[in-house]
């Protein structure tokens, strides 16, 4: 008997609440009977009484389902090879069935079915008047033989791939490292404990000439990283030692054919992908397509970045716009429509249809660098590098000579005013400053304290940095923004400015200030992400 969305949750006593959303984000919520900003740990945090009172609010589309308890099994492709039999409700844009499950044993995140995609303990959104089939259905308890781990003997055979091409034996440190992550968080996903895991990575780096016992060291410490590399950077891997195109069958769906992977490809198959190859090798000799390359490379920025194996675009002059799918390529829903126009530039060879993207990203001759580095002036940035640190372009004023004059006057006035009218102390703001942006390469290795009562000018101060050099300034109203595990909203920065941070709150994170101000180098992480400098 089917039953609305929230009418059955109460009567399982799953806990929900109405939210606006805009591109799946939850947006504030504004009502007369009641206001509020939906957040991830609501279910956590918020009490019966404050849920029933959002429950009240009816101006809203969507509703937030806590799967804290009882679990969603969201499926994701049409033609999912079994159905649970469960209450169900279909997805907002799909229509594909979400099921409602309880699980076992099963760990959260280790299992992803192909297809589909386990929520538990966060949110699932889904429109306020969706309708729950197989209402009357007790909620099933799904134990792990239900899901079938996915890729874990894919894993061994890419693995068993590379070890037979050489490439365990002839990666650098940093390519190694992201092999690792991939080969974990593979294994990971596949139900192997931690010590299976890093067991397949030491198996895989045995013979390579980096494998020491820092190497190990580094192997143990591994952690799982559900946003991190899969076995997707293996096979793009693969197909690059061999030479290979990936078929549709496996740069979607991730599965290992002969026809790609076996030592005897069908004559087919092979004949099929010598013609593509030979129409992408016409395409690139033409003379359109390099007037084209030329207008794609120089006037629209666009490069490759071999590191990260990235496609990458200053085509706006501010930070890099990647436009890599997972899967290697440049993902063109992400194109700017401003971009529309030479993303559809195509030429027919024979019975191909090839589009001068895909020769460009083919082409062993387009603009690459080697990776992606910080290095403002007067540091010197190798032409394999690609610098994203840009001059600050600093507005020239249009201000006659005597007004200039009374601003400097006012400016050496407040920095004397800062500085408590000390002569030495004034001269070392001044220097501090103007190495700032003479030298902005060049670490000073010191950290300015202003240490006063509210309202003496210590922001100001900021405010006239911030105007000299724009982005490259970051103010901290939470010092972990800075100094805890998630750091990098100083990565591309010239000054931070920690605005009132007391004693109390740097106890313990002393060293870390201290790397911060002095080393060249510093450990940076964004959440999800790996550790990068």
């Amino acid at each position: 008997m089917p039953q609305t969305i929230t009418e059955y949750l109460d009567s399982i006593g799953v806990i929900w609440q109405p939210i606006n959303l805009k591109n799946k984000v939850p947006q504030a919520v504004n009502s007369p009977i009641h206001s509020y900003m939906p957040k991830s740990n609501d279910y956590k945090n918020i009490s019966v009484e404050e849920f029933k009172k959002r429950q009240r609010v009816i101006n809203t589309d969507y509703i937030a389902i806590c799967t804290d308890k009882v679990s969603q099994f969201d499926i994701d492709l049409p033609d999912f090879p079994f159905e649970i039999n469960a209450p169900y409700f279909l997805s907002i844009t799909k229509k594909l069935k979400h099921y409602f499950i309880k699980l076992d044993s099963i760990e959260k995140n280790r299992l992803t079915p192909k297809g589909g995609d386990i929520l538990c303990g966060q949110w699932s959104f889904c429109k306020r008047d969706s309708i729950v089939y197989n209402a009357e259905i007790t909620i099933p308890v799904v134990s792990n033989s239900i899901f079938q781990p996915r890729d874990l003997d894919k894993l061994k055979q890419v693995l068993k791939e590379l070890k037979h091409n050489g490439v365990n034996g002839n990666m650098s440190y940093d390519e190694w490292i992201k092999v690792m992550f991939a080969v974990y968080n593979t294994a990971f996903e596949n139900c192997l404990k931690h010590d299976a895991a890093v067991e397949l990575c030491i198996d895989f780096s045995r013979d390579s000439p980096m494998f020491d016992e820092k190497a190990k060291k580094i192997l143990n410490d591994l952690s799982y990283k559900p946003n991190g590399m899969k076995i997707g950077s293996l096979i793009d891997l693969l197909c690059k030692v061999k030479g290979i195109e990936k078929t549709k069958k496996v740069e979607e769906e991730y599965i290992f054919d002969d026809d790609v992977f076996g030592d005897a490809p069908v004559e087919n198959s092979k004949k099929k992908k010598q013609s593509k190859t030979n129409a992408l090798q016409i395409v690139e000799s033409s003379d359109t397509y390099k007037s084209w390359k030329y207008e794609f490379e120089e006037n629209y920025k666009f490069f490759f970045v071999k590191h990260t194996d990235l496609y990458a675009c200053d085509f706006y002059s501010e930070v890099m716009k990647m436009y890599s799918s997972p899967k290697g390529l440049i993902d063109k829903n992400l194109i700017n429509p401003d971009m529309m126009d030479i993303f559809k530039k195509c030429e027919k060879i024979d019975d191909n249809i090839v589009s001068y993207v895909d020769a460009w990203v083919y082409s062993k001759d387009k603009k690459s660098y080697n990776k992606f580095d910080f290095l403002p002036y007067p540091v010197e940035c190798p032409e394999n590098i690609y610098n994203t640190y840009t001059p600050m372009d600093t507005p020239v004023s249009d201000l006659d000579v005597n007004s200039m004059k009374l601003v400097e006057n006012n400016f050496n006035e407040f920095i004397r005013h800062i500085g408590e009218n000390d002569d030495a102390c004034y001269h070392y703001i001044i220097q501090w400053l103007a190495h700032l942006i003479q030298s902005p390469g060049v670490k000073p290795g010191v950290c300015i304290v202003f240490s006063s009562d509210e309202g003496c000018g210590k922001g100001l101060l900021f405010q006239f940095i911030e105007k000299l050099i724009h982005k490259y300034a970051f103010k901290c109203g939470d010092i972990d923004q800075i100094l805890g595990k998630f750091n990098s909203n100083v990565s591309r920065k010239l000054c931070v400015m920690m605005d009132e941070v007391s004693p109390t709150q740097l106890f313990g994170k002393s060293s870390r200030l201290k790397n911060l101000i002095t080393e060249d180098k510093i450990d940076l992480e964004r959440k999800g992400e790996n550790q990068f400098q």
